[in-house]
C-alpha cells in the first residue's frame, strides 16, 4: 500500500550543518584567554572540517572576545577555505557590526549577521549589514 511517505521518499535527503560557537577570538593570534590560546584551538577545528566541510556552518557568539577587526578577519579566512556556506551569530562579545562588516558576504548566508539581544534569549533579531550602517 502507498503511502504519502513512501511516495516522498526519494525527496528525503540528508545534509550535515557543523556548529561551532563561543570561539573567543583575540586580535593578537598567540594570546591566550584562560590559558588557552583561541586561535589555535580554532584552527584545529576549522582544520577537521576542511577534510570533510559540512552543507552549512553555523557560526554561534561569542565569536570574538575582544570584537576586534583582526578576529573577525581571521574567521572570514577560515570560512572562505570551506565549501560551504555560514551564517554567523553574534553572541555578547561580539560587536555585530564590525562582524557584519567583514564577514557580511559569502560564503556567509543573506550577506546578514543574526544577533541575540540580552535578556530575549528566545527572540532572534535578523540585521543586515546595510541596516547597521544605516543605524
Amino acid at each position: 500500500m502507498e503511502t504519502r511517505f513512501s511516495r516522498c521518499q526519494h525527496l528525503v535527503m540528508a545534509i550535515s550543518i557543523a556548529q561551532i560557537t563561543d570561539l573567543h577570538l583575540l586580535a593578537d593570534p598567540e594570546a591566550a584567554l584562560r590559558d588557552c590560546v583561541t586561535t589555535a584551538r580554532a584552527a584545529g577545528g576549522f582544520w577537521c572540517f576542511g577534510k570533510r566541510s559540512p552543507d552549512l556552518l553555523l557560526l554561534s557568539g561569542d565569536l570574538s572576545e575582544d570584537g576586534s577587526p583582526a578576529s573577525y578577519e581571521r574567521l572570514r579566512d577560515w570560512v572562505e577555505e570551506l565549501v560551504c556556506p555560514a551564517i554567523a551569530i553574534a553572541g555578547n562579545h561580539d560587536q555585530p557590526q564590525c562582524l557584519a562588516e567583514i564577514c557580511g558576504r559569502s560564503p556567509f548566508i543573506n550577506e546578514s549577521v543574526y544577533t541575540v539581544r540580552a535578556g530575549e534569549s528566545s527572540r532572534w533579531t535578523h540585521t543586515s549589514p546595510n541596516e547597521l550602517m544605516a543605524g
